[in-house]
């Protein structure tokens, strides 16, 4: 694939490098996300995405270069930060690089918020899609941008770190956005969270995995 990450963003949102604005690490109040414990040698965060996950590169790369995907220094877990709709860090999603699976949030993270990628030049969402992981996230992104060419423009994807109503219900508020897509895996445990989404009153459009890149992405 020649397309740079960048021209993928081009492709999908009509937007320049010089206008996709990204957020810098200003911890907001009640979180921390210290610098020193970080490692800023990526090497196990790259091999795992690509290696393990089968995310192309270029999508890595850009991630970490923009602070979206950060080193732990003690165990070389990733960090998905999580950013509020005021650009703040709230919190953190944590992934494991081992063979012993590890998922988990950052202690004091804000309470509603998840890692999340925007596609807008206004700061408007027409849709809110909904993952399981930010590693489902990011390969979503992938197929979408480096394969499909799909326009997520006016999109915000966002990842539960599970299966959370809270998280949707706090997105589609503080980020203004009505619609939603839940991008959960088509098992018992996505079947009963649809139900539940269906119990509180909310509407959504229902687009499990696309098995051409699901199936590169183990769990």
């Amino acid at each position: 694939m020649n397309m740079s990450f960048i021209n993928a963003v081009l492709a999908l949102t009509a937007t320049s490098e010089q206008n996709h604005k990204q957020p810098t690490i200003a911890p907001a109040k009640g979180f921390v996300l210290d610098s020193a414990l970080l490692n800023r040698n990526t090497y196990k965060v790259k091999s795992y995405l690509n290696q393990t996950r089968k995310i192309e590169q270029n999508i890595i790369d850009y991630f970490i270069r923009n602070n979206l995907i950060l080193q732990e220094m003690q165990t070389n877990n990733i960090i998905f930060p999580m950013w509020d709709e005021s650009n703040n860090c709230v919190g953190a999603e944590l992934q494991g690089v081992t063979p012993k699976r590890f998922k988990g949030i950052m202690k004091n993270s804000k309470y509603g918020y998840g890692f999340n990628i925007r596609f807008s030049n206004d700061g408007t969402y027409d849709y809110a899609l909904f993952f399981e992981s930010a590693v489902d996230l990011l390969s979503f992104m992938d197929y979408k941008g480096n394969h499909q060419r799909k326009n997520l423009e006016r999109c915000i994807l966002v990842s539960m770190a599970g299966l959370k109503q809270n998280i949707i219900e706090h997105t589609l508020k503080a980020f203004k956005c009505e619609k939603v897509v839940l991008c959960v895996d088509n098992d018992e445990a996505g079947q009963m969270f649809k139900s539940e989404t269906e119990s509180a009153n909310i509407e959504y459009i229902d687009h499990s995995p696309d098995m051409k890149y699901k199936s590169n992405c183990k769990l």
